[in-house]
């Protein structure tokens, strides 16, 4: 009968492959709570007829977060006035829009 040589190498690739995708899925989950962190906090604006861009540009400088979108899909919104006191992001975001 022949003996299984292979069979440690087996069993040390199955733990390792385990235990990255235990590492993936244990980093992605600290950044879904850091990004719901990030939701809760507030901020002061006070934007008298922006354009859109330079609005979400005011709001990437004074927060955490980076905001990704066409130049060419925001170009035409313009004259935007906010006025808030101590908001979340998301408010202040929803009068934006």
């Amino acid at each position: 009968m022949k003996k299984r040589t292979q069979s440690l190498p087996w069993v040390i690739s199955y733990v390792s492959r385990n235990v990255v995708k235990f590492c993936l899925l244990w980093i992605f989950s600290l950044s879904s709570l850091m990004i719901q962190a990030q939701d809760n906090q507030r901020i002061s604006v006070d934007l008298k007829g922006e354009t859109l861009e330079s609005a979400l540009w005011y709001l990437q400088n004074r927060t955490k977060f980076i905001f990704m979108y066409a130049t060419e899909d925001i170009a035409n919104v313009t004259d935007i006035t906010v006025k808030a006191k101590d908001k979340t992001i998301i408010q202040i975001l929803d009068e934006c829009l």
